[in-house]
């Protein structure tokens, strides 16, 4: 798969194996408007979908329902008009592809803050609300489409929330400069809030130091996500120079550097956690039936440029004190990064 142009970070999604873009080039098509594609990078193939009219800064996710198997994008059109589609949904493999209108039960709102993520069949979006708490969680679940807004005000004066899987619930983290006494700081933080119970809308929040001789800054590093251990990931946002994954486990109070070498200069790198490149091929082909019904598949599968196979290089240090973490409940058992939707042996 060769894609034209620029891919955003904020804009892209990953979902159970398949990652899931909303406006990109793609070269060989002829059109003068980007395309929705989601692909399988494991296969190298891609599904390209409808294009959906909407606000310049809507976002947009791909879901995944466990119970059924089906994997849904789920879009803000204009979530602000009250005269227009706030949003519009897309289920993958059935029948034909159209975008569907989603205003019944759907409260409005001014605008996404960030890039959306699916956790155990359910699509979440940090967005900024009319009233009080400026800051809430839109979330829509997959199998019935129905919407709901939960209260997230421990937002409210964080800086680019990433959301996150946090052991199976949802979890926002901020990267940043601490700030003491209204004057900010050379001290790296990261502030993470986890959703503890959803019916009371209750939230727990952690605060974990870097120090000020951390080898990383907001600047040139983002937050992935987190790991199925509780390992927050952050990254280097290109390869201008060497490029680093960071693992900071907040039970250890440790921050693991790993380099990883074999990639172009000067590129722009997407990340992306607990990847499972381990497919079973039961799921695999109780899924290709609706992919042929459904999506526009492109069978040849480009050949990637040989290049020095990567070496990753680990080192790992110790940090100072950093706010305790909370004691989290049981998680639940999550979903295995296992079906893959675009099969190989489609005729």
């Amino acid at each position: 798969m060769k894609i034209c142009g620029d891919v955003l970070r904020e804009r892209c999604s990953y979902t159970s194996g398949l990652i899931y873009f909303p406006d990109i080039w793609i070269k060989g098509i002829e059109m003068w408007d980007t395309q929705p594609v989601v692909c399988n990078p494991i296969t190298g193939r891609y599904g390209i979908l409808p294009v959906l009219m909407r606000y310049r800064k809507s976002k947009s996710v791909l879901g995944f329902n466990p119970m059924g198997k089906q994997f849904k994008v789920v879009a803000e059109s204009f979530p602000f008009c009250s005269e227009r589609d706030h949003h519009k949904i897309l289920t993958l493999g059935n029948g034909k592809l159209g975008w569907r209108s989603k205003n019944s039960h759907c409260p409005s709102y001014r605008e996404s803050l960030g890039q959306g993520i699916c956790i155990n069949g359910f699509c979440y979006f940090l967005v900024d609300h009319y009233k009080e708490p400026y800051s809430v969680i839109l979330c829509v679940h997959v199998r019935s489409e129905k919407f709901k807004l939960i209260d997230a005000g421990c937002f409210c004066y964080l800086n680019k929330v990433k959301l996150v899987n946090y052991k199976g619930r949802l979890g926002g983290i901020s990267f940043t400069y601490a700030i003491y006494d209204g004057m900010l700081t050379n001290t790296l933080e990261l502030c993470m809030c986890v959703l503890e119970d959803v019916e009371t809308q209750e939230w727990s929040k952690s605060v974990y130091s870097l120090g000020a001789k951390a080898p990383l800054d907001p600047l040139n590093h983002y937050v992935v996500g987190v790991t199925s251990a509780g390992e927050i990931v952050l990254s280097s946002k290109d390869t201008t120079k060497q490029f680093y994954v960071f693992y900071f486990s907040p039970e250890r109070n440790t921050l693991q550097k790993v380099e990883i070498q074999g990639l172009k200069d000067k590129c722009s790198v997407h990340v992306f956690v607990d990847h499972v490149e381990d497919i079973d091929v039961n799921d695999a082909n109780q899924l290709s039936r609706p992919v042929k019904e459904g999506l526009e598949i492109t069978r040849k599968r480009p050949v990637p440029p040989k290049q020095p196979k990567p070496q990753k290089q680990h080192t790992s240090r110790g940090l100072g004190k950093s706010h305790p973490s909370v004691k989290n409940k049981q998680p639940a058992i999550l979903l295995g990064n296992k079906y893959e939707l675009l099969t190989d042996d489609i005729e």
